[in-house]
């Protein structure tokens, strides 16, 4: 019966250590020529439990001591017309998600803010972009001026006009307190014009 007890007692306390411990995240990528790449290192407890996710892999380490790693592996290769019919539906999903994101700009914008404060978020996205039509890519430049009022983002971007353009460099990094991050979602989904705007742009 202790035993019985116990188990959730130690659930519980091993809930409250994460939520009370933070986490902190860097991560660096680029896309060049259509091929995409970077790295991300999360760790926890200053260090004591990190991962190292990067395209040859993953890695797990205790107190700097790598305890886990597994290897990537590319899957198996799209024909030509179906990744094109794929990335093709991707880029209209996006491109609507974009010009509604730009019409509820004002709630989004606080709330990116306020999730920015929280996160202690240092994000710099340099390059080059073009939507290939020049009403998408007029969308996607007032969002990045939207985006540049955020906390800790800089976006040193250039547009092309008339083609298809995503030649990017990103880093970034955040400090990922769980109790902090949950308090402030719950505070800006209290608010019904937040979540008009989340509707506006996910639906």
């Amino acid at each position: 019966m202790v035993w019985l007890l116990a188990i959730p007692a130690i659930l519980l306390g091993l809930l409250l250590l994460v939520a009370a411990v933070p986490f902190h995240a860097r991560a660096t990528g680029a896309v060049h020529d259509g091929e995409v790449s970077g790295a991300v290192w999360i760790g926890w407890g200053w260090g004591l439990l990190s991962v190292n996710v990067a395209a040859g892999g993953a890695a797990v380490r205790v107190a700097g001591v790598r305890v886990v790693r597994l290897d990537g592996r590319r899957g198996g290769k799209r024909s030509a017309p179906a990744e094109k019919e794929r990335r093709d539906a991707g880029g209209e999903r996006w491109a609507g998600r974009l010009r509604r994101s730009v019409r509820a700009r004002r709630p989004l914008l606080r709330m990116a803010a306020r999730l920015a404060r929280a996160l202690r978020l240092r994000l710099r996205l340099a390059g080059s972009l073009g939507a290939g039509d020049p009403a998408d890519t007029a969308a996607l430049v007032a969002l990045a001026r939207l985006l540049e009022a955020v906390p800790g983002v800089e976006l040193p971007l250039e547009f092309d006009w008339l083609d298809e353009v995503v030649e990017l460099e990103a880093e970034g990094s955040a400090r990922i307190w769980v109790a902090e991050l949950a308090a402030a979602a719950a505070v800006l989904l209290l608010e019904r014009e937040n979540r008009a705007a989340l509707r506006v742009v996910f639906s």
